[in-house]
């Protein structure tokens, strides 16, 4: 039995000794400690929870839309990917997004295409694994004329175990430089 215990404590000194070597490790060989640009650490390296599927990014980014239509910006922002948060806060992007309404009645929107794609992430330097979104969004006109349709590729981003979305380029350098995108 002494020798039984013995075993275990040392098996339980050896996780110790590796999860603070690991620890360490990731420390002192993240990006940052590197003089590399330090907004890609943790941002674009693998999340230790699975990921999400593929085929839920439609929904998730039609959840996220739908929160936007209904000028829920709050929502909308809560599932905004984290570094793209801590450049727009929740307060800052609710402001400016309650202030520039949409121009026109969304009247249809219909996912048409979810695929793999390296996404670009405005602010970090490398791509990252998520998805490429294919919509198509009709819109009321104001008269006679039929409604105008629009199809966009949307990209989202894979964090925390859930989709996330992103700020478009133009969106990320106006909340960098503090104002809102006008």
């Amino acid at each position: 039995m002494k020798h039984r215990n013995r075993i275990i404590h040392a098996l339980a000194v050896g996780v110790a000794v590796g999860a603070c070597a690991t620890a360490t490790a990731l420390a002192t060989h993240s990006p940052a400690s590197h003089g590399e640009p330090k907004n890609e650490w943790p941002f674009t390296r693998p999340m230790l929870t699975a990921g999400p599927r593929l085929d839920t990014a439609g929904a998730s980014f039609l959840a996220e839309l739908h929160a936007k239509l209904a000028g829920r910006w709050g929502t909308a922002w809560s599932t905004l990917y984290p570094f793209h948060q801590h450049v727009a806060p929740r307060s800052t992007y609710v402001s400016c997004e309650q202030h520039s309404p949409f121009p026109a009645e969304a009247t249809g929107v219909t996912v048409e295409q979810v695929s793999r794609s390296n996404v670009v992430v405005p602010g970090l330097a490398q791509r990252i694994a998520g998805a490429a979104v294919r919509v198509r969004m009709t819109f009321k006109t104001y008269g006679p004329e039929e409604p105008i349709s629009v199809v966009h590729v949307f990209h989202l981003v894979p964090f925390g175990g859930a989709w996330r979305w992103l700020l478009s380029q133009a969106e990320y350098d106006a909340y960098s430089s503090g104002g809102c995108l006008t």
